[in-house]
């Protein structure tokens, strides 16, 4: 299905109005009419299935038959936290697939081995937000800005769970096992160094900060690749649409 985004300041129970992009693309792409139905999003959890009722020169309203909650979300908030990367498509690829995924939260790092210290968040945005899109999500994710190693793990507290990617962890200790030990969890936090990972002393800063290193099997992946093996298997221990 074609799924548009509206601003949750667009959206109500009886309503929702198309702007911009989305507006064209539904009204001038598409050609969608009034009585057509679309589907769209707030990116807050709220799927609204709705019929064209209006159309103006810049916006469409659109009135809402029936609004499903958590739509294709899993009841497990993940938040990645990669260090950059040299390659930006690279960057770019891990945010894409990560989001398809179910990933929520980004935080690009700068960490010891980090050579590159530059990043686009607006067109970080853009990709996240048709990555939502294009996977028929309803939670569009957010992207932070650059941290820190040391205050992404000073401000780690919340979460239930707590990862660190280490290719020199027993494979033993896997992400499964880890999740499969804290099921009642709500949120986890993964993380994944750039080009030459973490060094000893971060993994030891991590560690004391309560993440656990984990084990993404015997071979040495890239870093968006690791990215992407993360996030498939911690959102694989959780059930699609349980926060409803």
């Amino acid at each position: 299905m074609d799924l548009f985004y509206a601003v949750p300041a667009d959206c109500s129970i009886t309503t929702v109005i198309l702007r911009a992009d989305e507006f064209h693309h539904c009204i001038r792409v598409l050609r969608k009419r009034i009585g057509d139905e679309v589907m769209v999003t707030d990116g807050a959890g709220n799927l609204y299935r709705t019929t064209i009722a209006q159309i103006e020169n810049d916006f469409a309203v659109a009135r809402v038959v029936d609004v499903q909650k958590n739509y294709h979300e899993s009841s497990l908030r993940v938040t990645l936290a990669i260090g950059l990367l040299k390659n930006p498509s690279r960057m770019e690829f891990a945010v894409e697939k990560c989001t398809e995924i179910g990933v929520e939260t980004f935080i690009p790092l700068h960490t010891s081995r980090v050579i590159s210290r530059k990043v686009k968040i607006n067109r970080w945005n853009n990709i996240v937000l048709a990555a939502m899109k294009q996977s028929c999500r309803t939670i569009l994710p957010s992207v932070s800005l650059i941290q820190q190693f040391g205050a992404m793990l000073t401000a780690s507290s919340h979460f239930g769970v707590k990862l660190i990617a280490y290719e020199a962890v027993e494979n033993s200790t896997n992400i499964l096992s880890v999740m499969n030990k804290n099921a009642g969890a709500s949120s986890a936090i993964v993380c994944i160094g750039p080009e030459g990972g973490f060094t000893e002393e971060e993994i030891r800063q991590a560690m004391a900060a309560g993440f656990v290193p984990v084990s993404l099997g015997q071979r040495r992946l890239r870093s968006e690749t690791a990215a992407v093996v993360a996030a498939s298997l911690i959102l694989s221990s959780t059930h699609l649409g349980s926060r409803r």
